[in-house]
């Protein structure tokens, strides 16, 4: 906040995050997690842009869509 303090806009998004981050865990989880308006808003003003190195972003999503495909194939051949 201190080397954005002449962004107000910034600092507002800081101070709302400093607020999720004070709830407890699973409320963070579903507010990070909600499919509405304000889900997608937080997520795109996320503080945490670069905290995460980029080639562990792409593991990370590389894992989730493996794992999706999975329970895809799972689901499609219960049904089947």
């Amino acid at each position: 906040m201190e080397r954005n303090a002449s962004a107000a806009g910034l600092v507002r998004c800081y101070q709302e995050w400093l607020a999720i981050l004070d709830r407890p865990v699973d409320e963070i989880q579903a507010i990070l997690l909600a499919e509405t308006d304000e889900g997608q808003r937080l997520r795109q003003s996320s503080p945490f842009a670069g905290v995460v190195p980029f080639r562990e972003v792409w593991a990370i999503k590389r894992e989730i869509r493996e794992r999706m495909t999975s329970e895809q194939a799972g689901r499609d051949e219960s049904a089947a």
